[in-house]
Formats: C-alpha cells, structure tokens, sequence
C-alpha cells in the first residue's frame, strides 16, 4: 500500500522538522510546495532531503493563497503508471494518528471506493506548557475535549486521482463533477496544531487573511476564522499565554460552545 502526502507550507520553521520526522516512516513520498517563505523553513526542508527523508521538495512564488490549485495540480500531474493507493493532503501543523495500532493497519480497513474524513483533534497551548521544549508535539499535551464543529481532512484512494475531481482550499473535502463518497474513518485522526507560539500567531492570522484577500476565487467563506482575528492580532500587542490558549480553544470553532481541554499527548 502506497502513501503520497501533498503539503503547501509557508513560515513552519518552528514545526515542519517535528512534521516530516512524524510522517516520514508513515508515507512512502511527501511532497512539500513551499510557498515563498521568508524564514528558515526552506533550509530546513533541503536538510531533511539532503539527510535522505522522503521529501520531494517544490517551490511556488505566488504571492496569492492558492492552496487548492496548487495541490490539486500535484494530484492532475502524478504519472499513471506511479498513482499512489491514496493521496494524503496535510498542512504543516497536522500529524496523522491511528487509535487502532499501525497507520497502515487503520488504513488497510478503509474502502478504496470512498474518500476518508480524518476529523481535527485541535491541540491547545497552556500557560503551564514547558516553553523551553522546542518539540512542538511534546511541548502541547492538551487538546480540545469537544470539537464543534467537527471539521475533517480527506483521504483520497485511487480511483479519484483524476482530472473529474479537484480539492478546494482547506482540503476539508473532494468536488468534482461526479457524485463522491465520503465517510469518516473509524480510526484515523489529525492531531492539529495551529496555535504554538504568540508571534507564530500574530504572523499566520495576518499574513494568511491578507493572501487570501488577494486571491479572487474564493468563496466568502474560506479563511472565516482569520478573517476573526486579523483586525485584534495585526494592531494589538502579542498574545499573552492566557489569549493564546482562548485563540487555540476557539480556532474555527464554536465561540459559544463551553470548551474544555482533556490531556493526551501524541
């Protein structure tokens, strides 16, 4: 069984080591896009490549957020005859779990006739985290008890690598033409980490919502939850670590929801 992951990264340096160490003995290929980061995250990369990681390294200049063409580009262009079983669309700060022994295990139950929804474990900074663990995965050991909404990743199998289908900004779904059937995985999950640190924040919020601005394909929804906190990050002080945790329990969520955080480290 054959594993691809298709990443588009900008300005990780902070995680994307933790991230490709995780994936690496998982995925049989990750390719990573990265786009026009001004920190070390490019250097790093090289380096895993360089120390033999299965990384096949790309580079996009655009300064618009096209996440979706871009990925779905990879998809389009994948030679026949080297179609992996299954597609795998991650973003720098999500790391694939199994709650039923080996990954491949929790794949092998899955149907090749249906795209997998690997559903968002969101985990959550605290003030009492170890801020001299530069793991990110180590350091932040809490995690939303509830999501609400529950979002999902796609897990794409074989037969809709094709040219009908097309994965939209966010990769929270598969669209195309045809009718495509979608049902989450009993076993598989994406451990999410998008809030790690006051100025990797600050910094994603308002470089993210303003590359998507730039982009006019999206549809009003897309980006919701920066679009929430542009105005606060990009004039305000940073963060405190009591502000940080609140972003990370309310990160596209449910502001209503009563939210608790539960300790399970990965």
């Amino acid at each position: 069984m054959s594993i691809l992951s298709i990443s588009w990264v900008r300005n990780e340096a902070d995680i994307i080591e933790d991230f490709v160490r995780h994936h690496a003995d998982i995925i049989d290929r990750m390719v990573i896009i990265d786009n026009a980061s001004t920190d070390e995250t490019p250097l790093i990369l090289q380096r895993l490549a360089e120390e033999g990681l299965p990384i096949d390294l790309r580079y996009d200049e655009s300064p618009v957020h096209r996440q979706g063409k871009a990925l779905t580009d990879v998809m389009h262009n994948l030679p026949h005859s080297a179609l992996p079983d299954w597609i795998l669309p991650l973003d720098a700060d999500e790391f694939l779990l199994s709650d039923l022994g080996s990954i491949q295990e929790s794949i092998a139950t899955l149907s090749p006739d249906h795209v997998a929804l690997l559903p968002w474990r969101t985990y959550v900074p605290t003030p009492h985290d170890n801020a001299g663990e530069l793991c990110t995965t180590a350091r932040i050991q809490n995690r939303r008890e509830r999501e609400s909404p529950q979002f999902h990743k796609i897990l794409i199998p074989r037969r809709y690598q094709n040219t009908a289908y097309h994965i939209p900004t966010g990769s929270h779904q598969l669209k195309g033409d045809d009718p495509i059937l979608m049902y989450p995985s009993p076993h598989l999950a994406l451990a999410h980490f998008p809030v790690r640190h006051p100025a990797q924040i600050v910094r994603k919020i308002v470089e993210s919502w303003e590359r998507y601005q730039a982009d006019e394909t999206r549809l009003c929804c897309d980006g919701f939850h920066w679009e929430q906190l542009y105005a606060e990050l990009k004039n305000g002080p940073l963060p405190t670590r009591e502000r940080l945790k609140d972003i990370a329990l309310f990160y596209a969520a449910n502001p209503k929801e009563d939210n608790s955080i539960v300790h399970d480290p990965i």
